[in-house]
């Protein structure tokens, strides 16, 4: 089928995965096309270092006149890479030397955990100025961890974002070889990726409104929103009620069944290329423990 790259409106999305994340990545993409504008049209770049002939078909078939799907193997590129988190693999560190693989100025890069519910033409086009990139603010993160922010990113509160959702200049990037100095920070941080990211850009950063990634932690840690040196409560609840992209930061809807915002999830799984396919939710028990007269309901993982 004949590609209509030349449509009015081409946007570049780039995703990084290996074949433990072709399932969810395969949903995100579904999502991202079952909400475009008609006159849209996605160029959809896939980062691996490899996939079985299985998740490459899959994921190839979503490909379709409106949207191009590039998938690049490259194993060589992450050698030496090593992850440094249990449950993130080093195909998180493809973001940081984009420029290598993809020739396009802008991208919009996203993690595969997520959802996203309407065009992203408005995020394409959002003017980044000086900026190098452009993100969602991520308030627990600073609160649980303001030491580490502070003193070893060298953060102010209010100035670490999530990396699942960017707009990124990868022109910027390459002429002013950030790539390079991204990877020098390498195995430095504790949160990979993210964190080299918002160390580096720290200063070049454009702050997104939370409706690009709206996520779980925003529910899970309601309480530290407040106070919020970013955002008022206000734009916290209206964001919830209006996302463009929901992402799973903590449990993973294909992993644990009672997650929030499951049904939306489980929604774009069955339109897409595994629809199929059983999902093997985690067992989860729970323990009731009573401590000081106080009743704790605990949830744990069956081994």
């Amino acid at each position: 089928m004949k590609k209509q790259e030349n449509k009015y409106n081409t946007i570049p999305v780039v995703f990084a995965l290996d074949d433990g994340y072709a399932m969810p990545t395969a949903v995100a993409i579904t999502s991202l096309l079952d909400n475009k504008n008609n006159s849209t049209f996605y160029k959809i770049y896939l980062l691996t270092p490899e996939l079985s002939e299985k998740h490459y078909k899959r994921l190839k078939s979503l490909e379709n006149n409106e949207c191009s799907i590039n998938i690049i193997e490259n194993k060589k590129a992450l050698e030496g890479f090593q992850a440094n988190l249990e449950k993130v693999t080093s195909t998180d560190y493809f973001r940081l030397i984009l420029p290598e693989f993809i020739d396009e100025e802008k991208v919009i890069a996203l993690d595969g955990d997520l959802v996203v519910l309407d065009d992203l033409t408005e995020l394409y086009n959002t003017d980044l100025g000086e900026n190098i990139i452009g993100g969602c603010y991520f308030r627990p993160h600073d609160v649980y961890n303001r030491e580490y922010v502070q003193n070893v990113l060298k953060l102010d509160e209010g100035k670490r974002i999530n990396i699942g959702v960017m707009l990124m200049d990868l022109k910027k990037i390459k002429e002013k070889a950030l790539d390079k100095e991204f990877v020098k920070h390498i195995g430095k941080f504790k949160v990979m990726s993210e964190d080299i990211i918002n160390y580096v850009c720290k200063d070049k950063i454009k702050y997104l409104p939370l409706k690009y990634n709206y996520n779980l932690h925003f529910y899970k840690y309601k309480k530290l929103l407040k106070n919020c040196p970013r955002h008022s409560m206000e734009e916290y609840r209206e964001a919830a009620g209006t996302p463009v992209i929901f992402h799973y930061t903590l449990e993973k809807p294909w992993k644990v069944k009672n997650v929030i915002k499951h049904k939306l999830w489980l929604k774009y799984y069955k339109k897409s290329p595994y629809k199929s396919e059983k999902i093997n939710y985690e067992k989860i028990k729970e323990l009731n423990i009573n401590i000081l007269g106080i009743k704790i309901r605990h949830r744990f993982k069956k081994l």
